[in-house]
């Protein structure tokens, strides 16, 4: 479910080896996704993409490592919410309340800015969504502060002995990058992130 996130995975896949791409050649994350959808049997879209969420993401980036971080600094972040009674009653709210039938109105957990709106003050409950790192100066780190670093790492050896990874591909989508091209830059974090691990424990 994740690679769905990669609208042109053509061009992610330059970073896997002859071998990787030979055996996913037949995958496609956008087929994936609406097998799951169609075998959910969900009374609509909304409830139907929920499910996918439900079943596809890892529940552990989902929750225990935020959990954890928010502990860490004090924060509450999503944990009461997993409550098996609160997922049931939230599966059980109809969709139009989940979602604005409006295009212009694309406000967020409007359920729970509904019920906090005598317990929370305005600005809080105004506040727009800020995704996951959306506070994380990443373009600064991979282009400047740290790109020596993590060029580095998207060279190494661990990577290219290991027999997943096109190193030359590799480097030729971080040079775009480098050069201003619009990538994911989740892409280069996690190859560098691989070959740590492959170097530490391989």
């Amino acid at each position: 479910f994740g690679l769905f996130k990669y609208n042109d995975f053509q061009l992610k896949g330059k970073v896997l080896s002859n071998s990787m791409r030979e055996l996913f050649a037949d995958f496609s994350p956008v087929d994936r996704c609406a097998e799951d959808y169609l075998s959910c049997h969900a009374d609509c879209l909304v409830n139907g993409f929920l499910n996918q969420q439900l079943s596809r993401i890892s529940q552990y980036s989902m929750a225990e490592i935020n959990d954890r971080m928010g502990m860490a600094h004090s924060i509450e972040i999503r944990s009461p919410f997993l409550d098996v009674e609160m997922i049931e009653l939230a599966a059980r709210i109809p969709p139009e309340f989940k979602v604005s039938p409006t295009i212009n109105d694309s406000t967020s957990k409007k359920i729970l800015r509904t019920a906090m709106a005598q317990r929370l003050p305005k600005q809080t409950l105004e506040l727009e969504k800020v995704g996951y790192g959306g506070t994380v100066p990443m373009d600064q780190w991979l282009q400047e502060d740290c790109a020596e670093y993590i060029e580095q790492k998207l060279q190494s050896d661990a990577l290219g002995d290991s027999g997943m990874f096109d190193l030359r591909g590799i480097e030729e989508l971080y040079t775009l990058y480098q050069c201003g091209a619009s990538l994911d830059k989740d892409l280069f974090i996690g190859l560098a992130s691989i070959a740590i691990w492959l170097e530490e424990y391989f």
